[in-house]
């Protein structure tokens, strides 16, 4: 079961005076920089004030790269995993992403447009974690693109208006996570990734990447027998 480290990670926001599409679908935002592209409370966030004959939007999206090219077996179950920061009330959900230009160059404000909704990654996330990994279940969709991409990446965005594209009242939705570039690896955001035995289409569970050659001529009946070698 490796675990792949994001690469590179990100947060960028629109914030601005105006309508709700005019924010939430602006071809360019601000790249999220300082304290915020180390550790950021609004990474995640849907938020609107009415103003005097006006209304304020903000949307900020995080942005995750991984370097797959390593895999080659059949990924059959993945999570990402993010450690959260300081704040917890906005619902998330990732999907895919060619943000980093696909891979080989650094972000740019324009990547803030940069997500595909019609290709989500997984199920709404309702809950948290400010005080740990959060483990966002990524679905044949996601694990698809792990097996057969040299890269990953992945928009984690707010779910109930930004995915939805139905305009936040009156509200600051925001769930805040640690990039990569805070000091240390600790609140590194991660992949989990279970790959099946090349051969098998059954899990060999417990069998460590250095061994998984010496299972040769098991049956795949009987393949829960080598649990532990």
């Amino acid at each position: 079961m490796p675990n792949i480290y994001a690469s590179k990670s990100e947060g960028i926001a629109q914030f601005a005076v105006g309508a709700w599409s005019h924010i939430r679908d602006s071809p360019t935002g601000v790249i999220r920089t300082g304290t915020s592209s180390q550790r950021d409370a609004l990474a995640i966030n849907a938020y609107h004030t009415p103003g005097r004959g006006s209304d304020v939007y903000r949307v900020s999206r995080a942005f995750f790269l991984f370097d797959t090219s390593s895999i080659t077996s059949t990924v059959t179950d993945t999570k990402l995993n993010i450690y959260g920061y300081s704040q917890d009330n906005a619902d998330v959900i990732a999907v895919k992403s060619d943000a980093y230009g696909g891979g080989a160059s650094s972000i740019v404000a324009a990547d803030f447009n940069n997500f595909d909704t019609s290709t989500p990654y997984s199920s709404e996330v309702t809950s948290w974690s400010t005080s740990g990994y959060n483990g966002i279940v990524l679905n044949s969709t996601a694990l698809t693109d792990i097996q057969n991409d040299d890269y990953f990446i992945v928009c984690v965005m707010e779910y109930d208006h930004d995915f939805q594209n139905s305009a936040v009242s009156n509200a600051n939705l925001r769930s805040g996570v640690y990039h990569v570039n805070y000091t240390g690896t600790s609140f590194d955001p991660y992949l989990q990734i279970t790959l099946s035995a090349a051969g098998y289409g059954n899990i060999v569970t417990g069998v460590a990447a250095a061994n998984i050659g010496k299972v040769k001529g098991v049956a795949t009946a009987s393949i829960e027998k080598v649990i532990g070698i």
